[in-house]
């Protein structure tokens, strides 16, 4: 008898100290492109952890966040009973202009309700002037059922630089030819969704395009030489 209350002691404190329920010390944070935070457990915890989405922050083995391109992920830290969630924002350094909320396949009218009267336009393209305070203009490219297709943000040249610094915390870098750079919004080739492709114009200013992966646009001179005479 004495031995089999012994044993049933022995076993309440082993299942005691196999915590079912995960508590951590935060649940969040916030850092920046190629920052660290570490995830504190409670000692002698075995947890594991995973990135909800490697693209914008990876964690090691140990709970070691290191934050990758800019926005917003979950890290799972679970067991074998449990798993919870800690929430990651990857926040950027560089605020250069405000990526436009536009979205490939909005509708014409939906793009002249966001952004208003285009200082310029044709059958194929929208463009507007300092389009967020930043100095900046948009051109925004349609299809024949005027629906976008692409869209481009004209970034004065001399900002070189910071453009650089912008998008490689943003977008990783998938190549580039002579003065053309190009990015995607994955960390494969195969799963990107959208490019972006930089090059310089006339010495004047950057084009920064942004597309779907899927679509086989480029600008054409007409659009851009129409453009650089209305922001230049």
């Amino acid at each position: 008898m004495k031995k089999s209350l012994f044993a049933l002691l022995a076993l309440s404190i082993v299942l005691g100290s196999c915590s079912r329920s995960i508590k951590l010390k935060e649940y969040q944070t916030s850092i920046t492109h190629n920052g660290k935070y570490q995830i504190v457990t409670p000692a002698f915890t075995n947890y594991k952890f995973k990135s909800q989405n490697p693209f914008h922050a990876f964690v090691s083995e140990d709970g070691l966040i290191v934050g990758n391109y800019v926005g917003e992920t979950n890290i799972v830290v679970y067991n074998d009973y449990d798993e919870v969630f800690f929430h990651v924002t990857v926040a950027p350094t560089y605020l250069l202009y405000i990526e436009p909320e536009i979205h490939f396949g909005d509708s014409k009218n939906s793009i002249l309700a966001q952004f208003g009267n285009p200082v310029q336009s044709n059958e194929s393209s929208c463009l507007f002037s300092n389009f967020d305070g930043s100095g900046c203009a948009l051109l925004v490219s349609f299809n024949q059922a005027n629906r976008v297709i692409a869209y481009t943000v004209l970034v004065p040249y001399s900002y070189y630089k910071e453009l650089a610094y912008f998008l490689e915390e943003r977008y990783k870098t998938n190549g580039s030819s002579n003065d053309t750079s190009y990015f995607i919004n994955a960390l494969e080739e195969s799963e990107a969704t959208m490019s972006v492709t930089v090059w310089p114009y006339n010495g004047n200013f950057w084009c920064v395009l942004y597309k779907p992966t899927s679509e086989k646009f480029s600008l054409s001179n007409s659009d851009l030489e129409q453009a650089a005479s209305a922001v230049i």
